[in-house]
């Protein structure tokens, strides 16, 4: 069985969860602890600890699966606005009930902590 997303949820968790993340990762940019390159090692690490994630082609990816086509949107309208709100957007393919999620910093040439904030974010969606 695939997410299931109604309105209501989006309305109210998800916009607050939305609003903390988008708050605790501009501190962490501000502080400067975001944004150097991570060791193979040290990505394989964090994703040890999140279901799904996998790391190939110098990216961090993810599929998700939904109960409805429609489901998959919202999920990605969510999405869209945290990327926006924190400037490091994934690149994203929408299919049937299904969206995959790849991360990676295109001006840092690699997978970031920033990459992997942004993957655990995600996965509280």
């Amino acid at each position: 069985m695939g997410l299931v997303c109604n309105d209501d949820f989006y309305r109210s968790s998800i916009y607050n969860c939305m609003l903390l993340v988008i708050y605790f990762v501009k501190k962490l940019k501000e502080k400067g602890n975001i944004m150097s390159i991570l060791s193979d090692e040290k990505i394989n690490e964090e994703l040890s600890n999140m279901d799904g994630w996998i790391f190939k082609d110098n990216q961090v990816s993810k599929s998700y699966d939904f109960d409805k086509y429609m489901d998959g949107i919202k999920f990605v309208n969510v999405l869209a606005r945290v990327a926006e709100e924190v400037n490091h957007h994934p690149d994203l393919v929408v299919g049937w009930c299904k969206v995959s999620v790849s991360f990676t910093s295109h001006d840092q040439g690699g997978v970031t902590s920033d990459c992997i904030s942004m993957a655990k974010t995600v996965d509280k969606l």
